[in-house]
């Protein structure tokens, strides 16, 4: 089974990089050009926020859609939150680390939740 990934928001594609290298993992491809494959579309921002503190604070948000091929949004994943450090590089990677921890740890258990019920027919 192939996935076609469109991801916006994500300067330097590492969001895009570690979303291949989950679904890889798990068995599966990733094409661009593969015109069965499965769509997922992924949406990430992050902003540098100003508090009234002495910590930088970048806020991240996550929004993750994985369609079938009626174009039905079969998987959804969101999140948002923010991260601080002393400087503002760190809490920006600190936000980065943590969509694709989201990634790592929720995607695979929608996937599988999600075939599971295909097999057992309980969707």
């Amino acid at each position: 089974m192939a996935f076609k990934l469109d991801v916006t928001g994500d300067t330097g594609n590492k969001v895009k990089s570690a979303l291949a290298d989950i679904l890889t993992g798990m068995g599966f491809t990733v094409s661009d050009t593969d015109v069965n494959a499965v769509p997922v579309k992924v949406q990430v921002s992050f902003e540098d926020v100003e508090l009234n503190q002495p910590q930088k604070f970048t806020r991240y948000t996550l929004a993750l859609n994985v369609f079938n091929q009626a174009g039905d949004d079969i998987i959804t994943l969101t999140d948002s939150g923010r991260e601080g450090h002393i400087t503002q590089s760190e809490a920006q990677a600190r936000a980065l680390r943590t969509v694709i921890n989201k990634l790592k740890t929720e995607l695979p258990k929608r996937l599988n939740k999600y075939f599971d019920a295909m097999v057992t027919g309980k969707q």
